[in-house]
């Protein structure tokens, strides 16, 4: 096989590993991003208690700066419903997301009569903030979820 044949097939070859393995960028592509908020809405939506959610991502476009990384859910939950194994699911279901860097987690709870004080949860997978804060915070969700898929 002739050099530039070789490239030829080379070239698609290490652009597809490059990619597979995350190492051209340090934040996900926004529609990457976007799929990855569906599919979280989909689960979240499916769980006992939940009569509604909303989930999209900030920040991650080519301008966006890494303060603005965010996922944003809006859960509507029948009355009497407990969230707090809703926004764990949440928060687990990000911690284990592909999303780089890891954002800023807030949920926002409703229910047939309208906003839910209090219940709002704001976590901040961010690595930086992780490391700020404490390593206890990422050694216990590592512990809690496992650990995440991205460096």
């Amino acid at each position: 096989m002739n050099a530039s044949r070789r490239a030829m097939f080379a070239v698609p070859l290490l652009v597809a590993a490059v990619t597979l393995t995350g190492c051209t960028s340090t934040h996900t592509p926004e529609h990457d991003a976007v799929t990855v908020a569906a599919e979280i809405q989909s689960t979240v939506a499916a769980l006992p208690g939940v009569t509604g959610a909303k989930v999209w991502t900030t920040g991650y476009r080519d301008t966006a700066s890494a303060e603005t990384y965010g996922v944003r859910a809006e859960v509507t939950v029948a009355d009497g419903t407990d969230t707090a194994p809703v926004a764990d699911e949440i928060v687990k279901l990000v911690w284990l997301s592909p999303l780089q860097p890891g954002p800023q987690v807030s949920v926002t709870f409703f229910d047939g009569h309208g906003y839910l004080p209090g219940k709002t949860v704001d976590v901040s997978l961010d690595k930086r903030s992780l490391e700020a804060a404490s390593k206890t915070l990422q050694a216990d969700l590592t512990k809690k979820y496992g650990p995440r898929r991205i460096p």
